[in-house]
């Protein structure tokens, strides 16, 4: 707790930041777009501006867990902090509590600054929807940052930490549409839920409709279900990292994040999506397709490990899953 007190100041500017961030994101495009208001007539679609507050929280819940777990990952940071008379288990929850605090209190100046300039505008929406709107943001934002940080911990280097998050918004996208079209079950591909961002988005998609006054979308329910799935995996993935027995080392800083929740799992997933989608969608098996996702996968080892030459394992990773990915692109072919 002494160190948490220690570290109240240094709360300061990153609120300041993301503050400044959000008001010009989501509060100066109310207060300069100008939209009816006519009490007789329904405001434009988008005219609460919830799209860019989803945005600006998205950014928030990645930027933040980068920026404060950052000196763990270089070896000067990481013997300062790992020194301190700290177990791992404190460590980690105060650099969370940390990052979550800036989060909910710049969370909380901008949605009230947008929710004012709403009303100095005119516009005539549903406001009693903005109370259930902004204790759900803040739950799917905490679920979303969460998750984010598992990621943090897990990964040696903040570059791939970076770019695992970013493959987490694309890869499940791509892999249930390559299985969509492997099953025939165009249906699978139809929710926009699967990746975690989504549960963001989703929670705004549809109060900005109830706050705007606007037909609800109906056959919503995966859509609801995905996002709690997507904030319960969040909340364990944290509370995992505190109460597994062993955790990284100092000396593992900067070396190969050789986790399962990240590049070990998602090229695989990569390279499958990549190359039983398009084979089938054109019926036919393009080899230069087939090349091109085995030089992006093979591309993406080479990050992971960061050596031309790859491994073993990983090799046979990428001739396995290439070869079982285009013979079930085949198969589904011919039988199709």
């Amino acid at each position: 707790m002494r160190y948490f007190k220690h570290n109240y100041k240094k709360m300061i500017m990153p609120i300041v930041f993301l503050t400044v961030i959000g008001i010009a994101i989501y509060v100066l495009p109310i207060l300069l777009t100008n939209l009816r208001v006519d009490e007789n007539q329904a405001p434009l679609y988008g005219a609460a501006n919830i799209t860019a507050l989803c945005v600006y929280l998205t950014i928030m819940a990645i930027f933040i867990p980068l920026y404060e777990f950052s000196p763990l990952k270089s070896r000067r940071g990481a013997d300062l902090y790992y020194s301190l008379p700290l177990d791992r288990k404190r460590l980690y929850t105060q650099f969370y509590l940390k990052g979550l605090i800036e989060l909910s209190v710049s969370y909380l100046i901008v949605f009230i600054l947008g929710l004012l300039s709403s009303l100095v505008k005119g516009y005539h929406f549903e406001y009693i929807y903005y109370l259930p709107l902004f204790f759900l943001l803040l739950i799917t934002m905490i679920g979303y940052y969460s998750f984010n940080v598992f990621l943090c911990i897990k990964n040696n280097r903040t570059i791939d930490t970076a770019i695992i998050i970013v493959l987490y918004m694309i890869v499940p996208y791509i892999f249930m549409f390559a299985l969509s079209v492997l099953f025939n079950k165009t249906s699978i591909a139809l929710s926009s839920g699967y990746a975690p961002v989504a549960m963001i988005n989703h929670i705004g998609v549809t109060f900005s409709r109830r706050i705007e006054a606007l037909e609800i979308v109906t056959n919503q329910l995966a859509n609801h279900v995905y996002t709690g799935i997507w904030f319960i995996i969040g909340i364990f993935s944290f509370l995992s990292t505190l109460f597994v027995k062993t955790y990284n080392n100092p000396e593992d800083v900067q070396q190969k994040s050789n986790t399962w929740f990240g590049y070990k799992i998602l090229i695989p997933m990569t390279l499958f999506s990549m190359i039983i989608g398009p084979a089938i969608l054109i019926s036919t098996t393009n080899i230069i397709s087939i090349v091109l996702s085995l030089v992006i996968a093979y591309v993406g080892y080479v990050i992971y490990e960061r050596k031309f030459k790859i491994s073993a394992a990983s090799l046979i990773t990428l001739i396995s899953v290439g070869f079982l990915s285009t013979l079930l692109a085949l198969l589904q072919s011919m039988l199709s």
